[in-house]
């Protein structure tokens, strides 16, 4: 068996790149509990961090000069929109486990059967792993916002979400 660790290339100091002064990423909360911004704040490459609605909106931020970097998690579905805007530049990748992601739904709603599932894009390949059903599966542009979606649903209800949001 090969030695995995032989495949894996280690930075030295003078090929990292600069810190990042203003790194923008989705956070729509105002605890930061967003996978992003928990994967941000423990990166530690910037010296602030701005918090957007959306990856689109903290990509538009560094357009228009108001953020270095943002940083957008490899499985968004839309990635590729970023990759091949030409005003984007990819500065560096990275790959860090993020908090563990939970199903949720209200406490008196124990059911194999929902009306709704509330979910970020990003985790719409988890959904055929569930062991539930539901009827209408709606994007959520957050996890944060995910569970938002789920205490004003009018009916039974569930979101995917991360374990601190």
């Amino acid at each position: 068996m090969r030695d995995s660790a032989a495949n894996h290339i280690q930075l030295s100091e003078s090929s990292r790149p600069p810190p990042i002064n203003r790194l923008a990423t989705i956070c729509d909360d105002p605890l930061g509990l967003t996978c992003s911004m928990d994967v941000a704040s423990r990166w530690g490459a910037a010296r602030e961090l701005l918090p957007h609605s959306s990856f689109e909106l903290a990509a538009l931020s560094v357009k228009e000069g108001n953020a270095d970097a943002f940083l957008v998690a490899g499985a968004y579905p839309h990635l590729n929109a970023f990759i091949m805007d030409a005003d984007l530049l990819v500065r560096d990748t990275f790959v860090m486990k993020i908090p563990a992601l939970i199903l949720a739904c209200r406490a008196n709603e124990r059911s194999n059967e929902f009306g709704t599932l509330f979910h970020h894009p990003a985790v719409t390949p988890l959904l055929s792993e569930l062991a539930v059903g539901w009827k209408e599966a709606v994007h959520a542009p957050s996890n944060s916002q995910a569970c938002r979606e789920l205490i004003s649903a009018p009916g039974p209800a569930l979101c995917i979400t991360n374990s601190f949001a």
